[in-house]
């Protein structure tokens, strides 16, 4: 049960303390030779790396938790099946991916941006028409109206 409920990011902290050890060892050892130097420096590039990665899982945590918070609201407003609430979460995971890439890549123009996540929301649509069909993508659609 507590495998579950573990999560990348409270591996954040742990790399914090491992490199201000790292730190610590070369500010007070400074008779080193070439080859602890050497091994230092690969533990501090090992370190960087690693977070790196736990800051990326720790971004896609976030998107996970709004394809899955959007994809139960549909399944519980729409009364979708198991099968057809994997889909929309799937397109809704890759919505926010891809949103999070083009928000990342046109940051300085803004106009391009807006372009590009319009493209992308008008393809989302066409996504979820073809996973739930005509109908229920108007009741959808009606129920975010009523929602807002």
């Amino acid at each position: 049960m507590e495998a579950e409920n573990f999560r990348f990011n409270q591996l954040i902290p742990l790399n914090f303390i491992i490199f201000n050890y790292i730190i610590f060892k070369l500010i007070n050892n400074v008779k080193l030779n070439t080859t602890k130097i050497n091994i230092i420096m690969k533990k501090l590039f090992i370190l960087f790396f690693a977070l790196i990665f736990s800051l990326s899982i720790f971004s896609q945590d976030g998107v996970q938790e709004k394809a899955k918070k959007i994809s139960d609201e549909m399944t519980m407003v729409l009364s979708l099946d198991k099968q057809t609430s994997e889909k929309i979460y799937l397109i809704q995971l890759k919505r926010f991916i891809d949103a999070q890439k083009i928000r990342n890549l046109y940051k300085s123009d803004k106009r391009q941006m807006k372009v590009e996540l319009k493209q992308m929301q008008n393809r989302l649509w066409g996504k979820l028409k073809a996973a739930l069909g005509k109908d229920n993508m108007k009741s959808w659609s009606l129920y975010k109206k009523s929602s807002k």
